[in-house]
């Protein structure tokens, strides 16, 4: 028991450190264009599964990735814990993700929302944001993105 409290208290501290340190790394790649804030994405985002196996023993395994088909697409994944918000830039290389525009307000995360181009949808916008998260998704799936 004292055991997995430790590797769990351990996790957590590397996890968030590593996530500070990336994340401050990334401010001045703003300029950038955002294909290599991609390739950053998918390093924390193997780098947490690799800390997960190293410190945790906790495997991941994606299953079902072979029926993907190329090109943009919908993928309605049920949210389950803060890990499967990061786990798709680990399997896509260009996710398009929706979330709630508050969190578009979060400093420095919110720049990313923007530069990542990311869905942010206004839950109490009602129908008029229905209509925009449809004309977005299309726009996405027209660029190739999942």
């Amino acid at each position: 028991m004292m055991k997995s409290m430790v590797s769990a208290v351990l996790f957590q501290v590397v996890f968030w450190l590593w996530a500070v340190f990336l994340l401050l790394c990334l401010i001045p790649l703003f300029i950038l264009p955002s294909q290599l804030l991609f390739w950053m994405q998918r390093l924390w985002s193997h780098s947490v599964i690799w800390l997960l196996w190293h410190i945790e023993r906790v495997q991941v395994r994606i299953e079902g990735v072979e029926n993907i088909p190329d090109g943009g697409c919908i993928i309605a994944a049920r949210h389950e814990s803060a890990f499967d918000t990061f786990i798709y830039a680990g399997i896509f290389s260009n996710p398009a993700m929706v979330l709630k525009k508050e969190l578009a307000l979060i400093p420095i995360f919110g720049q990313l929302v923007w530069k990542f181009d990311l869905i942010a949808v206004d839950r109490r916008g009602g129908r008029k944001a229905l209509k925009n998260l449809l004309k977005e998704t299309l726009s996405c799936m027209a660029n190739q993105r999942k």
